[in-house]
Order: structure tokens, then C-alpha cells, then sequence
């Protein structure tokens, strides 16, 4: 029973633990949390009858927890053949093995297999919209394509994954892409998008705020810009100091960052000779010689023979710079053990190339000689590998187009079909839109053209209303006029005056004639309205048996046949004058009229009479029936008028003159008033 009990908890762990690694297994993860342990005790849950889901999952446990490759690939194999198409947790299982498949002929060197499976896991996150995984497995594809010298497929998957990073906001996995990415632009030598993309690298980190990834970017970005151009090596330094003291300065260093902390050490030894060499200055080689000691060091604690001879060839560069060739000379036959141990065919054909400058320095042309040869043999060796490695490397990116180009086909298929989905999608909103948009700017054109002609109704309205407005002013002036002239014909006939009468009725005629022809017009020349102002001032003053005089002062330089103002708008302010001011005096009265140009479309019309003034006026009326003064009632609406039509600021003022004790001296009206040409 205890027995029973026990088999079916170790089970229900089991089916939920796969999940659990789908999760969270990420490559790092896998090489941590595999464990050789409990496989037998797994296995043993398996019984004839088990379900296949329940095999699938064991299966998966052990191949993710297992060390051993070919273990791990034979229970992924096993645990796929238990996918049932109808278990719910299919996809996640397949992607799972896959994953774990790919990891394992990753590790075993089978590049092209792991690539296969890497790309199977991808179609299935793609299916699920799972973007943070399908992003790391097309790092883990670009990965398999570098292995495989196909530089192009390498920079189309980075890019795929970045693009999905970028929208994902990862930055840890972004800083790691674009170094990455830098660092295989720089192994071809693309310095400028080396230095690109370690830029990227270096921005991401800095907003994170990451101590330890800034050191690295520095590292790797004045790495680069050493080798971009000699004339940067100043830059280089200040990159590779600025990343040598946040290592230095950063105690939370993981152990896995000490290798890039002292490849910076050599990198910023490596800039400083270099910048010595080319400005022949001692302190960048002494500030060389302490960081080349630090990265030595650690490269022999370690056991990395390759970079540690590298650190001491650059140690070599610094004894060359102060001619201590005797010293270079014991350091390289030092090294010369190191000659077959993990060297490359390149790196010994620099050590005898050492070898060979060393003695003709120091006049042993012998020795010169002789490793000249050895280098000269190397260095054509080394030449002839690369040609042969291109060779063998494009048979092999043959070989992976055809093996693979089947499973791209159906990839790509599948993607067409998913595009075709979303093109029709896209297609059926972007007809909406259209739609929509048709009928919004339909709207907007019937809003204008409503809004136009409304707007187009109502100014003529106003127009035709002002018009009439303007009409109707003068109208109302005609009957005003007439009425004070007839007054002054009543006069003359009860004073049984005849000839004054007849004089008086020819001037009123003409006068007549005047204002019927003015009152059809808008603006009449400036003589022709002075001549009607004159005649109506004449029939006033001889209406009040000459008590008053006049006088009309217009500006030289003004051509009144030329100038047109505004009919009958002085004559309400001359009645005034004669009325109000003048009639109460005595006699000596005088009227002056003068017209000045103001040389902007206006005049300016001054009335200036000598009368009592409007305040003895005001005293010398009270209780009389007072007169409605109805013209300058008019000439005010007149002006209000005229202002809107011409958009001036056309007014009158009024004036009252005294002398300097303050008596009355009369009147004086200033009117600004308009003219056309």
C-alpha cells in the first residue's frame, strides 16, 4: 500500500515537472541542473499499461537531467515517439526534446543536426506566439550557422531574435546578442559594424544600470576601435581604462567574468604599446607593462596557453620599444616550448617572425636569416589552410543547403499559410479603414461646402442689408435738409421779399438737384460736395439775414476733381454750428471750413466756429422745445457704416475752445472721413 502511494506521488510530480523545465530551461540551466541520478528509479514507474503521456514525460525528465549526450539524445528520441497527436501538452513536450536534442548535438559537435531541431522547436513557439523562446532558439540557430561558416544565415537570425528582443524589452539577452553580433563582425574584419553593434551592446547596459556588462562592453568596443584605425587609439584606451576600472572597482564580479576582466587587462596592454609605438611616448609603454603582468598571470594560473603566449608577445612589443632586444630575445626562447602546444600554424609563424626581427637587431644576420625562412614557411602554410578551410567550408554549406532545404520549404509553408491568414485579416481592416475614411472625408468636404455657402448666403445678406442700410441713411438725410431749407423760403415770402425769394428758390433748385444726384451714389467728388455744402450755407445765412460768414479751406495739394468722400457728412455739423453756436450771437459770426490730406485714404475736415460754445448754448435752450438733432444721429450710424465697409477707424470729435480764463471762444468739429481715387 505505502508502496502504491509512494509510485503514484513520484507520478504526479513527474507530470508537472516537465512543464515546470519548459519554462525554465534555458541553455545555461541545462548544463546546471542536469543530474545523473534517479534514472533507474523513473524508469520504474514505466509499467506495460502506463499511458504514453506519462512515458513522454518520463522520458523528457531524463533526457534534460542526463550529463551523458548520447543518453540524452536516446530518451528525447524515445519521449517524441510517446507524443500522442491528441495529448494537450504535445507542443510543449515536442519543443522540450527538441530543445534537448539540438543541445545535445550541439555539444557533440554535429552542428547541422542540432540546427535542425533548433529550427523545428522555433516553428512550434512561432505557432504558440511564445516570442521571448522562439527569440533565444533563432540566437541558439544563428549559433549552429556560425559553427557552420554560413555568416549570412548567422546575421538573419540575430537580427530576428533582436527584433523580438527589442519589442520584449530584454535587455540582458540584448547586451549578450549585440556582442555577440560584434564580435563575429569583428572576426571579419567589419570593424565599423563591429563597433556599431558593441554600441548597441553598451547603451542597453548602461540603462540597466549592469556594473559588470558596462566593463564588458568597454572592453570589447576599445578592443575593436584598436584595431579600427590607428588614429583612434587614444579612444581605445579611454573605452578600455573606463571597462578596467569597473571590474576593478566592482566587488560583486561573478567568476565568470574574471576571464573578460583580464582579457580587458591585455586588450588596454595591447592599446598602450600600440599607442607608444606610434607617438614614441614611454609613459603608454609603462602603463603596458603592469596590465600585460596582471593578464599573463591569470591566463598560466588557468592553463590558457594560447592567450598567455598572446600576453607575452605583447610583452615582447614592449621590449622591442626600448630596444631591449636581448631581453625579448630570452623571453621568446622561453616561449619556444609553447610552440606545439594548441598553437595554431599563424601563431608560430609570428613566433619566428619575433625570432627573426630580434636577431637582426642584434646583428646576428645568420640566425636572421634562417628563422626569416621558418617564418616565411609558416606564414605560407598558414595561407594555404585558410584557402583549404574556405573550401571545405563552402563544401559544407553545400551539403547543409540540401539536407536542410526541405525542412525550410515547409517551414516556409506553413509561415506562407500564417501570413496568408494575417494578410487577409489585414486586408479586411485596411477595406474598413478605406471605408471609413471615404466616408469621414465625404463628411468633411459636405461640411465645408454646407459651411461656404451658408457662409456665402449670410454675406450677401449682410451686404444687400447694409446696402439698404446705407440707402436708407441717405433717404433719411434728403427730408432733413429740405425741411430746414423750406423753413428759410417760408421766411423770405411772409417778409415779402419777392427777389430775395426768387434768388433764395433758384439757389434751393440747385441745391435740390444736388442731393437727388448725390443721393444715388455712395461717394461724389470732393467739389461737387464742397459746391453743395457752400450753396446750403448761403441759403442759411441768407436765411438769417447775413448774421454770420463763412469760409471753405481746402489743401492745395489736393485735387478735389480727383478725390471722392462720402455725400452730405460735413453738412450736419455745419447746421450745428449755425444753430447752436452762431444764431445765439449777436453778430460777428464766422464758420471756417478746412480739408487737409492725411495722405492714407482719409481727410481730415475741421469746423471752427466763433459761437457761444455748447455749454451757453445748453443754458440758452433750456426750456425751449428741444431740437432732435436727427443728422448727426445719422452721421454717426453713417460713420459706424463705413468703418466696417473700410475697415477704418474713421470718427469725429468734438472740441470746445476757451481762452486761458476759461470763456468761450465756440466750437471746433474734426471729422476723419474716407476717399477714393
Amino acid at each position: 500500500m505505502k508502496k502504491t502511494l509512494l509510485s503514484f506521488i513520484v507520478a504526479a510530480v513527474l507530470l508537472l515537472l516537465p512543464s515546470f523545465i519548459y519554462a525554465q530551461g534555458t541553455e545555461s540551466e541545462q548544463v546546471v541542473n542536469r543530474n545523473q541520478h534517479g534514472n533507474d528509479s523513473l524508469l520504474n514507474i514505466i509499467k506495460p499499461d502506463s499511458p504514453n503521456s506519462l512515458k513522454a514525460e518520463i522520458y523528457s525528465n531524463i533526457s534534460y537531467r542526463t550529463y551523458d549526450l548520447d543518453t540524452s539524445i536516446k530518451y528525447a528520441n524515445l519521449a517524441l515517439e510517446c507524443c500522442d497527436e491528441d495529448y494537450p501538452k504535445r507542443d510543449s513536450l515536442l519543443a522540450f526534446n527538441y530543445n534537448n536534442l539540438a543541445f545535445a548535438y550541439y555539444m557533440k559537435d554535429e552542428s547541422r543536426k542540432a540546427l535542425q531541431y533548433r529550427l523545428k522547436s522555433a516553428s512550434i513557439y512561432k505557432k504558440h506566439s511564445d516570442k521571448r523562446r522562439e527569440a533565444g532558439t533563432f540566437i541558439h540557430i544563428g549559433n549552429c550557422y556560425l559553427d557552420l561558416n554560413i555568416k549570412d544565415s548567422v546575421f538573419y537570425y540575430y537580427n530576428k531574435a533582436l527584433v523580438l528582443l527589442t519589442e520584449l524589452q530584454d535587455t540582458i539577452f540584448l547586451i549578450e546578442s549585440y556582442n555577440n553580433l560584434g564580435q563575429i563582425y569583428q572576426s571579419m574584419e567589419l570593424y565599423d559594424n563591429a563597433v556599431k553593434n558593441y554600441q548597441k551592446a553598451l547603451d542597453y547596459a548602461i540603462a540597466k544600470k549592469s556594473k559588470t556588462n558596462m566593463a564588458c562592453c568597454y572592453c570589447y568596443l576599445g578592443t575593436v576601435i584598436s584595431l579600427q584605425s590607428d588614429t583612434l587609439i587614444d579612444l581605445a584606451i579611454e573605452n578600455l581604462t573606463k571597462s578596467v576600472r569597473m571590474f576593478e572597482s566592482n566587488e560583486s564580479v561573478k567568476h565568470y567574468d574574471i576571464e573578460d576582466k583580464h582579457y580587458a587587462y591585455y586588450s588596454l596592454a595591447d592599446a598602450y604599446i600600440k599607442a607608444a609605438e606610434l607617438s614614441n611616448k614611454k609613459a603608454y609603454a609603462d602603463s603596458c607593462y603592469k596590465y600585460i603582468q596582471k593578464a599573463s598571470i591569470y591566463y598560466l594560473s588557468v592553463g590558457s596557453i594560447a592567450n598567455y603566449v598572446s600576453c607575452r608577445y605583447c610583452y615582447v612589443k614592449y621590449l622591442f620599444f626600448y630596444k631591449k632586444y636581448r631581453d625579448a630575445l630570452a623571453e621568446l626562447l622561453r616561449l619556444d616550448k609553447y610552440k606545439t602546444e594548441d598553437r595554431s600554424t599563424s601563431s608560430i609563424a609570428t613566433h619566428y617572425r619575433y625570432l627573426y626581427l630580434v636577431y637582426s637587431n642584434l646583428g646576428d644576420y645568420k640566425n636572421a636569416l634562417k628563422f626569416h625562412e621558418k617564418y616565411m614557411e609558416y606564414q605560407m602554410a598558414y595561407v594555404n589552410d585558410s584557402t583549404l578551410n574556405s573550401i571545405k567550408d563552402a563544401e559544407v554549406e553545400r551539403t547543409h543547403l540540401l539536407d536542410s532545404v526541405n525542412h525550410h520549404y515547409e517551414t516556409q509553408r506553413i509561415e506562407a499559410e500564417h501570413q496568408n491568414e494575417l494578410h487577409q485579416k489585414q486586408l479586411q481592416t485596411r477595406l474598413l479603414m478605406c471605408i471609413a475614411v471615404i466616408i469621414i472625408m465625404f463628411g468633411v468636404v459636405f461640411f465645408f461646402f454646407y459651411k461656404t455657402t451658408r457662409e456665402n448666403i449670410e454675406m450677401g445678406l449682410r451686404q444687400r442689408m447694409l446696402e439698404t442700410e446705407r440707402s436708407l441713411l441717405r433717404t433719411q438725410m434728403n427730408p432733413h435738409f429740405i425741411f430746414n431749407a423750406l423753413n428759410s423760403v417760408q421766411s423770405f415770402i411772409t417778409s415779402n421779399n419777392q427777389l430775395d425769394a426768387v434768388r433764395f428758390l433758384s439757389k434751393f433748385a440747385k441745391l435740390m438737384r444736388m442731393i437727388l444726384d448725390h443721393s444715388m451714389q455712395q461717394f461724389v467728388p470732393l467739389s461737387n460736395e464742397m459746391a453743395s455744402l457752400g450753396l446750403y450755407i448761403d441759403l442759411e445765412k441768407a436765411r438769417f439775414n447775413n448774421r454770420f460768414n463763412y469760409r471753405i479751406d481746402v489743401d492745395g495739394n489736393i485735387d478735389e476733381e480727383l478725390l471722392n468722400v462720402p455725400p452730405m457728412l460735413i453738412q450736419p455739423f455745419v447746421e450745428n454750428a449755425i444753430l447752436h453756436g452762431l444764431m445765439h450771437k449777436a453778430e460777428g459770426g464766422l464758420i471756417v471750413i478746412s480739408i487737409t490730406d492725411n495722405g492714407d485714404k482719409t481727410l481730415t475736415c475741421q469746423i471752427t466756429d466763433n459761437g457761444v460754445g455748447r455749454k451757453a448754448a445748453a443754458e440758452i435752450e433750456k426750456g425751449e422745445k428741444a431740437h432732435k438733432s436727427v443728422g448727426m444721429q445719422l452721421t454717426r450710424e453713417r460713420l459706424q457704416d463705413l468703418n466696417r465697409k473700410t475697415k477704418s477707424e474713421l470718427s469725429y470729435t468734438i472740441t470746445d475752445l476757451e481762452d486761458a480764463n476759461g470763456n468761450a471762444l465756440g466750437t471746433q468739429v474734426t471729422i476723419v472721413m474716407p476717399v477714393q481715387v
